[in-house]
C-alpha cells in the first residue's frame, strides 16, 4: 500500500495518484491549478510547504477553487499512514528525547518509512566547542558555521543524512536527524504508554 492518496478533482472527471513520495503527492495536485494559472493567495511553492506540514499535522489535506467556465478544481491528499505515523512519532520522544540533547517537534516532526519500520526526525545538539566553532567571530560565514556544525553531529543511533543546523544565539547548533524505530518498538511502546494515554 502507498502512502499518499491524491484525488484530483476538475471539470472532466477526476483522476488518483498513489505514492509513497509526499513531493509527487503535491505537485500531481497542484498539476491542473497551475496549468491553469489559477490566481493563489500565496505562491504555490510556499502554499505546498505550509500543506505538508498541515498534512502531518492531520492526515488529510483538501483545497478547491472556483474557476470560470472549469467548475470547480480541487484535490484532497491523504495520508494513509498518518495513525501509525503519529505512534511512531511519540515513541521516539518517549524513548529518546533528553531535553537540551535530542529533541523533537512533538505534533509535526517528520516521519519516513524504512524497510525495518520508521525514522523520526529529531534535533540533536552540537557544541561549540566539538564544532570548534567556540573561537568565531561574527563576520564568519553562516554557510560554513551550519557545515561545521553538521560535520561534527555524531550519535551512535541517529543518522544525520539531508542535515541542517538551527543556529542561534547560544554558542552551539541543534542539528536535524532521524531517530530509526522498528515496528516492533513502535507497537511496545504504544502497549505499555496506552493506558497512561487513556487516562
Amino acid at each position: 500500500m502507498k502512502r499518499y492518496y491524491v484525488l484530483n478533482h476538475h471539470g472532466a472527471g477526476i483522476d488518483l495518484l498513489q505514492t509513497d513520495d509526499v513531493n509527487e503527492a503535491f505537485d500531481f495536485a497542484y498539476q491542473d491549478i497551475e496549468h491553469h494559472q489559477v490566481n493563489t493567495a500565496v505562491s504555490i511553492p510556499a502554499l505546498k510547504q505550509f500543506q505538508k506540514g498541515e498534512l502531518v499535522k492531520t492526515g488529510t489535506k483538501t483545497m478547491s477553487y472556483e474557476i470560470a467556465n472549469l467548475g470547480t478544481l480541487g484535490f484532497t491528499i491523504t495520508d494513509t499512514f498518518f495513525n501509525i505515523a503519529n505512534l511512531a512519532r511519540k515513541a521516539a520522544v518517549g524513548l529518546f528525547e533528553e531535553v537540551g540533547e535530542i529533541e523533537f517537534d512533538k505534533d509535526a516532526a517528520p516521519v519516513k518509512t524504512t524497510d525495518e519500520g520508521w525514522k523520526v526526525q529529531c534535533w540533536v545538539w552540537v557544541s561549540a566547542e566539538s564544532a570548534g566553532m567556540e573561537d568565531l567571530d561574527e563576520d564568519a560565514d553562516e554557510d560554513n558555521v551550519e557545515a561545521g556544525y553538521i560535520a561534527a553531529a555524531d550519535h551512535p543511533l541517529i543518522t544525520f543524512e539531508d542535515a541542517v543546523a538551527s543556529l542561534g544565539d547560544e554558542p552551539g547548533a541543534f542539528v536535524s536527524g532521524w531517530v530509526p524505530l522498528t515496528d516492533e518498538e513502535v507497537s511496545d511502546y504504544d502497549r505499555d504508554n496506552c493506558a497512561s494515554w487513556a487516562r
